[in-house]
């Protein structure tokens, strides 16, 4: 066989949900058999719904510097996740609100969603190639929800990379960093007409003690109002999205445990204030950055180039799939 023979287009069934039109079965894109020995890393593609429609085409034209492409990598497997969010316009998104909205309550629902999206995506992956040989690729809002997880997971993945990304409700991220809570005097999440979409939600009850995690998590930023170290903020905004949509027990056996080794590798265009903001934010949260500029005028070049960034480290490092 062909070192270099592609990889066959497969579409997995994930959760089923509903929403206040329809009730559909969703699918992820992936290239790579699970069942294929050669695999032993696995990308998953963080995109908006419009920028990869077939997994496999994007990869055949996503031309990197070397003498191969992307899905004729035998040892990568690569997984673009179905949206979690159709409840308005016509296309799957992750969340509905604008970068611009930097404080809000309805709006912490949708970021639960994507969150808890993301981590149904990557256990599975996970479970074929341990987390720690994961790529986490993410553009726009992808790369919003990428870094909202960086922030969240409590083990280190094998490298997350983005392009256009955003802190999403900027204030209410700067407080919960800053305080441990939700700024809201009460905050609890509104009641939607869309079932739970992870196996890690938390059921009606748990979800009666959401109040009583958040008051654990505020009395710990109280008890550190001295210690503002990027370990102590990190834990805190680790803690409040844990609160979101973990089981309980998880955030307990989790405390103290982040993805603060994970190398990240984001590219920005000096045009764009929310992107600056966002690798200073990962910074100042103790995150090792690799930061890149491009000059590109297109955000498919900026792409590109977002990518071409992380593999020209990895393979001049032997690192992850280029360390043989």
């Amino acid at each position: 066989m062909d070192a270099r023979q592609q990889h066959s287009l497969i579409l997995v069934p994930t959760s089923g949900y509903t929403n206040v039109v329809r009730t559909e079965l969703t699918y992820d894109m992936v290239l790579g058999s699970a069942n294929d020995k050669r695999v032993k890393y696995s990308i998953i593609w963080l995109h908006n719904q419009t920028t990869i429609l077939n997994l496999k085409e994007f990869l055949t034209n996503f031309d990197f510097d070397g003498s191969e492409k992307l899905s004729e990598r035998q040892n990568i497997r690569h997984r673009a996740p179905f949206l979690p969010n159709i409840v308005f316009g016509p296309y799957p998104q992750w969340w509905e609100f604008s970068p611009g909205v930097h404080n809000g309550t309805g709006e912490w629902w949708e970021v639960r969603n994507a969150l808890a999206r993301l981590g149904d995506t990557i256990e599975a992956e996970s479970k074929l190639v341990g987390k720690e040989n994961i790529i986490l690729v993410g553009f726009g809002h992808g790369c919003a929800v990428g870094m909202m997880y960086l922030m969240e997971t409590n083990q280190p993945l094998g490298a997350f990379c983005g392009y256009g990304g955003y802190i999403p409700l900027r204030r209410d991220m700067n407080f919960i960093k800053n305080c441990g809570q939700h700024p809201a005097t009460v905050f609890r999440l509104p009641t939607r007409s869309v079932e739970p979409i992870s196996g890690e939600s938390m059921t009606a009850e748990e979800s009666d003690a959401l109040d009583s995690l958040l008051n654990d998590v505020l009395q710990q930023g109280d008890d550190d109002e001295e210690n503002q170290s990027p370990t102590v903020k990190l834990d805190r905004v680790a803690s409040f999205l844990r609160s979101l949509h973990w089981k309980s027990e998880h955030i307990l056996d989790s405390a103290g445990k982040t993805g603060i080794d994970t190398p990240v590798f984001l590219t920005y265009r000096s045009a764009f204030r929310e992107q600056r903001h966002a690798f200073k934010w990962l910074q100042h949260l103790g995150f090792t950055v690799h930061l890149n500029r491009t000059k590109s005028r297109s955000h498919e070049a900026a792409r590109k180039d977002s990518v071409s960034f992380l593999i020209k480290h990895m393979v001049t490092n032997k690192l992850g799939p280029w360390s043989v």
